[in-house]
């Protein structure tokens, strides 16, 4: 999986070294995961048009943490038996690599509308640290594809002529995975999530 999201970046990347614009901006990111219970964090994206269509390549990054009164280590199932527990900081994070096609609807003069759908790759990645016992546990790193709708309102020249606002909105859907029932699964119903971006994009 990992090789297979390295080849396809890589020949993405390519088509986007001429890109014509490049965005920058903050992200809100809605799930009903405990360890990644809707984070903020920022995400940047290079853009290309051909006719009325934007081809956009995106890096999202995202993090949260959560204090709880429990175990430290919980990757198997039998360790819940144990007596062993204390306060507990948990540190998530998201890398999500995203490619899309967006069509665009004048709106007026300035504004546009856009309607998009994507491919998303997704790294979850998950530290424990006993406050107690000063013990780490790392997981391991949960790789996600997953598809998504796009929808964006541009307003061209927001302060001077290459710069444009954008406010965009995104549903997606990750795959489930087949998982073994015998370890926990901290990222196992993260399947669908919403998305708020807010950019400001240069246009060369």
């Amino acid at each position: 999986m990992k090789t297979l999201f390295i080849l396809v970046l890589t020949m993405i990347f390519s088509l986007f070294i001429k890109a014509q614009e490049i965005g920058i901006s903050p992200v809100k990111i809605w799930t009903s995961n405990d360890e990644l219970k809707d984070p903020i964090g920022i995400g940047i994206s290079l853009g290309e048009n051909f006719w009325d269509v934007k081809f956009k390549l995106e890096y999202i990054h995202a993090s949260n943490e959560r204090s709880y009164y429990g175990h430290l280590i919980n990757n198997i199932i039998l360790y819940q038996n144990s007596h062993d527990i204390e306060n507990v900081n948990s540190s998530s994070s998201l890398n999500a690599y995203e490619i899309s096609a967006n069509f665009c609807q004048k709106l007026y003069k300035e504004y546009n509308f856009y309607s998009g759908v994507g491919v998303t790759f997704d790294e979850f990645k998950l530290k424990r640290t006993g406050i107690n016992s000063g013990k780490i546990t790392n997981f391991d790193n949960d790789w996600r594809r997953g598809v998504f709708f796009a929808f964006t309102f541009s307003r061209d020249q927001l302060f001077w002529q290459p710069i444009t606002f954008e406010a965009l909105y995104k549903i997606k859907w990750l795959s489930e995975g087949v998982y073994t029932t015998q370890i926990e699964l901290p990222f196992e119903k993260i399947g669908t999530g919403q998305e708020l971006q807010l950019n400001l994009v240069y246009k060369f």
